[in-house]
């Protein structure tokens, strides 16, 4: 006999604890590169090319990492895997704060930085969102998301004060320490998967829904997974939005520095991004089960090309506001459509492992990416060619995802394959 349920179904406190790992690891990483770009290139005299290199370290190091966390987070304790996460990525940025070596900067970066921001980000987060929901999984994966949007919003105009009145090192030592601190707390209070007979509250409300329960779904095996024509077109659309995203959140600060806008300003950018994308977020949360999510991740693809193309106009500083409305509300979906769409293909009991195997691509595309842009800028003074270099690719992205909705002729169907 099933235990009645009393207060809140504790797989929501899984999704509040996975949105504040992804706006804290977001924040400090990746939004955080743009911010630092202009103090730390002054200050060791770098070039943009040079100084992209710890984009692309941390990058590569992400697609290295992740299919082993993502395995491991299917086999393990993902409560062990963020705390240990959390000193990792806090003492990388301390130590970060302190170094004078080029040398080991790139040593952290490669390493434990990147490490850390696999264990305690988006990975973990949704693996375990996805165990904990299944009927509604894409409105659970969108509020999950709303962390990164929240990233912009809240710790890129945080950072970007605290850079103006404190300098780049004492900030990120103060980064370091608070995320530290709370990515271990919120690790320590993970639930790893429900207890028997405690169940996603909309599944047994909806028991006429054909949604298979994690422990009746099949288990991919790396091998299996490339062995499927769907996995690896929805690993090549995913890998170009995803390192393509990357890139402008890395660029857009710089950018707005070079269209004459200061620092704070250029900052506001980013949290323009964000607001629209947690706006764009609720709107997914109250469609994403309703609609096909391949063909909504198509037109996050499409809304990134014309952002791109905006770009290439060099707008002013209002109409480049409207413009990143637009990016973010295309960014905010993007990330949690991703995430249900793994979870519906291969279910809940393979999704760390088939998001750790699209990692990789997303990592190797994210450092062509930055470098690509950093090269063109350094040798041309500006960012046309990288701009339309996105555009083509992004159309090419969306045409990707719709035909990843079609079972390729000749595939085995999905309980064949998986079960081998």
């Amino acid at each position: 006999m099933q235990a009645k349920k009393s207060g809140i179904y504790y797989g929501w406190v899984i999704v509040a604890i996975a949105a504040v790992s992804a706006l804290l690891t977001t924040s400090s990483t990746i939004y955080s590169f743009g911010l630092f770009t202009h103090p730390i290139s002054q200050e060791f005299k770098l070039s943009r090319s040079t100084f992209n290199w710890g984009f692309i370290l941390f990058s590569i190091a992400n697609g290295i990492s992740a299919p082993i966390i993502g395995s491991l987070a299917d086999r393990v304790s993902v409560r062990w895997i963020m705390m240990i996460g959390a000193v990792l990525l806090g003492g990388s940025l301390i130590t970060l704060s302190f170094s004078n070596s080029l040398l080991l900067n790139s040593i952290l970066i490669a390493g434990p930085f990147a490490l850390g921001f696999v264990m305690c980000g988006t990975l973990c987060g949704y693996v375990l969102v996805a165990r904990w929901f299944v009927a509604k999984r894409g409105r659970a994966m969108a509020i999950a998301a709303l962390g990164q949007s929240a990233s912009g919003l809240i710790g890129t105009p945080a950072i970007a004060a605290l850079l103006q009145y404190s300098g780049w090192r004492p900030s990120m030592l103060i980064i370091g320490a608070f995320v530290g601190v709370v990515l271990f707390i919120l690790g320590f209070l993970v639930r790893d998967r429900p207890h028997p007979g405690e169940n996603d509250e909309e599944l047994t409300k909806n028991a006429s829904e054909e949604a298979q329960t994690p422990s009746d779904e099949p288990v991919w095996s790396v091998g299996q997974l490339l062995q499927s024509g769907r996995f690896w077109s929805l690993f090549f659309s995913v890998a170009i939005i995803m390192s393509i995203v990357s890139t402008l959140m890395v660029t857009l600060v710089p950018y707005g520095i070079e269209q004459g806008l200061t620092p704070v300003y250029a900052a506001t950018l980013i949290s323009w991004v964000s607001l629209s994308g947690i706006l764009a977020k609720f709107g997914l949360a109250a469609i994403a089960d309703r609609f096909e999510r391949s063909k909504l991740m198509a037109i996050c693809a499409i809304m990134l090309a014309l952002f791109n193309f905006a770009l290439l106009l060099e707008p002013s500083y209002w109409m480049l506001l409207l413009t990143c409305a637009v990016a973010g509300f295309a960014l905010g979906t993007s990330f949690p459509l991703v995430a249900a769409i793994v979870a519906d293909r291969f279910g809940a009991r393979s999704y760390g492992t088939t998001m750790g195997m699209l990692a990789p691509g997303i990592a190797l595309s994210a450092a062509l990416a930055s470098g690509f842009i950093a090269k063109v800028f350094d040798h041309t003074g500006d960012y046309t060619i990288a701009f339309a270099t996105f555009m083509g690719l992004l159309v090419l992205s969306a045409a990707l995802l719709l035909y990843s909705d079609r079972k390729p002729r000749g595939e085995k169907s999905v309980e064949a394959l998986a079960s081998g």
